[in-house]
């Protein structure tokens, strides 16, 4: 074979080395192995190579921020229905509570229910009926005798007797259920008759009679504005020892 060919055959397939070598061919000696046309061509290709890895990464970085965007998602209605369950299941537990009969009442501000639970009155603090630390503290703080504390936290329990009479109540709870020594915390309303369920809201009938001084509920406060009125209107309608009592 002529020395000319094979030359021609290295050149040619030394081109192609090039080709696959170089994305975007620069300077002069590119002239020596590749027209115009193919150096266009190979340009394009190049060109074509950016775009494409350029939308491979914009469809990765698409499909991570979706994914992140699905499991926020799924993170959310998890959370949603888990927050359902739990009202589900505080609704269901105090269904028993509608419709409830009193066992007992122990003092002005609290009574036991027919399930054994005892229940203090949110807003509600009377005078004490039984001696203990509690009716020492109120004397010093109120400047009355013990002995009169006593008997005015008698007759504060003997009006919510009065009150309840054997009837049935529904208890009615705010944020925070139980207080520091496990008893319930709740609004107390006697269904006044069976049929048209007319309620007497409790807690309001002790403090507008003036049985308790001003206390604060919170977080329970969902008839807050209710009790400050109520205690308003008690403190200009009570004897001058109850007014005492309400300091």
């Amino acid at each position: 074979m002529p020395r000319e060919i094979y030359t021609l055959k290295f050149f040619w397939n030394f081109r192609y080395l090039v080709l696959g070598m170089l994305q975007i061919p620069e300077g002069p000696h590119c002239n020596l192995f590749l027209t115009k046309h193919e150096i266009c061509g190979l340009k394009i290709r190049a060109c074509m190579k950016r775009a494409f890895k350029s939308i491979i990464l914009i469809t990765c970085f698409f499909l991570c921020t979706s994914q992140s965007l699905i499991n926020i998602s799924f993170a959310a209605n998890a959370k949603e229905k888990q927050g359902r369950l739990k009202a589900r299941l505080r609704y269901d537990a105090d269904l028993k509570y509608f419709d409830m009969g009193v066992k007992e009442v122990l003092s002005g501000d609290m009574i036991r229910l027919e399930n054994d639970e005892t229940l203090r009155l949110i807003g509600v603090n009377t005078p004490e009926v039984i001696e203990g630390n509690k009716l020492q503290f109120d004397s010093k703080i109120s400047n009355i005798p013990v002995e009169v504390l006593k008997v005015m936290g008698n007759e504060a329990k003997c009006f919510i007797e009065k009150l309840i009479d054997g009837k049935r109540v529904r208890v009615e709870f705010d944020k925070k259920r139980k207080g520091n020594y496990g008893e319930l915390l709740g609004y107390v309303f006697i269904i006044s008759d069976k049929h048209n369920k007319k309620e007497v809201f409790l807690n309001a009938e002790v403090i507008k009679s003036g049985y308790t001084y001003k206390i604060d509920t919170t977080p329970n406060s969902r008839y807050m504005s209710l009790f400050e009125k109520l205690h308003g209107y008690a403190k200009d309608q009570s004897s001058q020892l109850w007014q005492q009592w309400q300091r």
